[in-house]
């Protein structure tokens, strides 16, 4: 009896062991596999970066888009031209797309616009190529776009045609007097030799003049591989592969040297506080009054920054909000004097930047507009009254939400294609629309009331800027006395 109780006893004890060891075992095995699965997430959506013997960049970010984006970048935007050479970024732009040794015109748009979308465009630091395409056509995709970087063609003949073609866009940009604004505005505010005071759309006499021959001088110093960086954001695709795609396609790719500017971009300050320019051409007046933004241009342009969004606030409530704005009451429905107003916020290299304010108007109500510009918009600083920030931010955060639930696949890829370029070569980040909104929830009217207080701080420096037909009186000591007046007011008399 007692030697059947000890192996019973026994018995038991060993079960309890093992149910222990079992339990402590399946734990581990979970533990295991629940940090597998996440460090299989975390890796499966990461942006991963390679930098290839020839200098190239290539990035890739894995997501569960069907579709494909790509956007090849060349640090080599208008900036980095000399005067003899002003446009030749934006010529060679248009000129890769005419064909290679082995691809005619045809073949390469059709090839690249499978997806729905391809494209190209010029800036002032970059030339980007951009499309989006199904997952299985990536790889062509990669295939045509260094085939047209290496190897690209045109006849002579085409090539007639295509600056033609290129004469025509400068013509049609030299028509819009806001794009002649902006020329007059780059001159004005930036130093000759920055690069900053041209178009990147060029000058009519240098693409007139313009030479294959030149061109490719151009492409063969400006398209080196330290300067070119591939950005992939697709659905299945490992790094690996696009690394080694990109290796074996770019084989006739030298690394060359990192494009710099002859000088970093400097404002012109000998001009100002005041510049003008008569254009004939114009039938009416634009009036600007520019602040420098460079102590917070970084924020303004990263949407990560609470500043971000609600600079955009506060440039709904004075200007841009459309019939809901202070210039829009005062100006046009109370005065009738203009038609609409703008707030744009302008971004350089190094944090530079500017928080511009502008007007069309006519040179009879120019005086008159000028003054209630400054008027309205210096009393609106750190002065925006509670019901009026609450209207506009209830009428803005509808599309918050609308874009917040627009997260489908034609548009993911590109984005994050886009976003990821952005941050390597500029140090740029977008958020997605969810985080945008959750930063938008966050915002006050004091937000508001301090961002619009740095407008008018020590180092902002205001410009006004007049592009007219006629000479018109401006006094740039009124905007000088009103914020002194209002610094005064916010700050006492000490300041």
């Amino acid at each position: 009896m007692s030697k059947s109780f000890t192996y019973i006893n026994y018995y038991h004890k060993m079960l309890r062991k093992f149910n222990y060891i079992r339990f402590f075992s399946l734990l581990i095995l979970a533990i295991i596999s629940y940090y597998s699965v996440m460090f299989f997430i975390n890796n499966y959506n990461k942006v991963k970066k390679t930098i290839l013997k020839n200098g190239i960049t290539v990035i890739t970010e894995n997501n569960n888009s069907k579709l494909a984006g790509i956007v090849i970048g060349i640090r080599g935007g208008s900036i980095y031209e000399d005067a003899e050479n002003y446009g030749y970024a934006h010529i060679l732009e248009h000129l890769l797309f005419k064909g290679t040794k082995t691809r005619n015109a045809d073949e390469i748009s059709f090839k690249l616009s499978r997806g729905g979308y391809q494209n190209a465009e010029t800036s002032y630091l970059n030339v980007l190529y951009y499309s989006q395409q199904m997952n299985e056509d990536l790889n062509e995709t990669i295939k045509i776009y260094f085939d047209m970087l290496q190897n690209f063609y045109i006849k002579d003949e085409d090539f007639d045609k295509e600056i033609k073609v290129i004469l025509e866009e400068y013509r049609r940009w030299e028509n819009s007097h806001y794009s002649r604004f902006a020329q007059f505005a780059n001159e004005a505010l930036f130093n000759p030799e920055s690069g900053f005071s041209h178009v990147p759309i060029g000058i009519e006499d240098v693409i007139k003049n313009a030479t294959l021959e030149k061109l490719q001088n151009f492409m063969k110093q400006k398209y080196t591989g330290s300067n070119i960086v591939v950005s992939v954001s697709a659905g299945n695709i490992k790094h690996k592969d696009i690394v080694k795609l990109v290796e074996e396609n770019s084989q006739n790719i030298d690394k060359g040297k990192i494009n710099n500017t002859k000088e970093e971009p400097v404002f012109n300050y000998q001009k100002l506080p005041y510049a003008f320019k008569k254009d004939l051409k114009y039938n009416g007046i634009i009036i600007a009054i520019c602040f420098n933004a460079n102590n917070f241009s970084k924020e303004l342009q990263n949407k990560k920054t609470k500043l971000y969004h609600v600079s955009s606030i506060f440039s709904n409530i004075v200007c841009q909000g459309g019939s809901r704005s202070i210039f829009f009451k005062k100006m046009r429905e109370e005065n009738g004097l203009i038609y609409g107003s703008y707030c744009d916020p302008t971004f350089y290299p190094n944090n530079l930047g500017f928080y511009c304010v502008n007007v069309n108007t006519s040179a009879e109500s120019a005086e008159k507009v000028y003054k209630i510009m400054v008027d309205e918009f210096i009393d609106s600083i750190n002065n925006i009254p509670q019901d009026l920030f609450n209207e506009h931010y209830n009428s803005a955060k509808p599309s918050y939400i609308i874009d917040a639930e627009k997260q489908n696949n034609y548009t993911t890829s590109m984005r994050k294609a886009f976003r990821n370029q952005e941050k390597t070569m500029h140090n740029i980040h977008y958020f997605t629309k969810k985080e945008d909104f959750a930063i938008f929830e966050n915002i006050s009217l004091d937000d508001v009331n301090e961002f619009s207080k740095q407008l008018i701080n020590d180092d902002t420096r205001p410009i006004i800027l007049v592009f007219s037909n006629s000479e018109i009186n401006i006094n740039p000591d009124y905007l000088k006395e009103k914020i002194a007046n209002k610094k005064n007011e916010i700050y006492g008399k000490a300041q």
